[in-house]
């Protein structure tokens, strides 16, 4: 390890922990809430997968399996937000489409990870001044294949936050600003800035693999994956607080949309019945 390098890698190392801590720190400001929202509520699959969200991160990067875990903590959030938005629009064919966009993400990302780790990456030996063993990739063809990795990801984030700002217009279109729900607004706020907090982020490790030194690209990685499970995780926890431990399925905007055509076309019989 070079001299220079160290300073690099006492960043990453800074970084890494700062995530760790970013995750302990909103699971014991948030602890209340899951209590009262999740555990008090039926066990499901969005059960199961925010619970891997919110704890799974925290290990991988207590033990700084940073890329790998990208990976699978990437997986779980937009398992999330795919149940998410099969909740806003109760279409199996939509939700078939979703679930194989996610895996060819998934098998896209972990193909390149892979691909890197056995062909180019170098594993230098632990220096006394920084913890642990560093694996850097000097290759060329490092830094073009870390971009084409964000690629899935920036499709999948951007598909499903159209598909809710498309649900929440429609349901707007169809009902007038006065009657749109509060669930609705939620949603649609949640998404907005789940949507800028994660790409902002995703463009800035890009940024760090584009323009900085060969080791300074990890260094949002761990932010990255720390910010992604703790908003996705706020996400679940605002959901459950409107939709409450039963899952009232009338908070539901495809069913409120459902019930205002119905509405309509009761009063539009009703008015063609008295002019006749």
């Amino acid at each position: 390890m070079l001299d220079q390098d160290k300073p690099i890698l006492c960043r990453v190392r800074f970084a890494t922990l700062a995530s760790a801590i970013v995750l302990i720190w909103d699971v014991l400001l948030t602890m209340d809430l899951e209590v009262s929202r999740v555990w008090s509520g039926k066990l499901s699959l969005g059960t199961i997968l925010f619970m891997m969200n919110r704890y799974l991160p925290i290990v991988l990067i207590v033990f700084q399996v940073i890329w790998l875990g990208g990976i699978v903590t990437f997986g779980i959030a937009q398992s999330l937000l795919i149940t998410r938005t099969h909740a806003l629009y109760r279409n199996r064919y939509l939700l078939v489409a979703l679930l194989m966009m996610w895996f060819g993400s998934i098998v896209m990302m972990a193909t390149i990870f892979l691909y890197l780790f056995i062909k180019f990456v170098t594993v230098l030996p632990a220096n006394p001044f920084v913890p642990g063993c560093s694996v850097p990739c000097f290759h060329p063809i490092c830094r073009t294949l870390i971009k084409i990795f964000s690629v899935p990801f920036f499709g999948l984030e951007t598909v499903i936050f159209m598909l809710t700002v498309y649900k929440t217009y429609e349901t707007y279109q169809l009902t007038g600003r006065k009657h749109l729900s509060y669930l609705s607004k939620i949603i649609s706020r949640d998404g907005l800035m789940y949507y800028i907090i994660i790409i902002s982020l995703a463009i800035f490790n890009i940024t760090l693999w584009w323009a900085g030194p060969e080791n300074l690209g990890d260094l949002g990685q761990s932010l990255m994956t720390s910010i992604q499970a703790t908003v996705c995780s706020r996400l679940f926890l605002n959901l459950r607080k409107m939709l409450g431990p039963q899952h009232h399925p009338a908070l539901n905007l495809t069913k409120i949309l459902e019930s205002y055509q119905q509405r309509q076309r009761g009063s539009m019989e009703r008015e063609t019945i008295s002019s006749a």
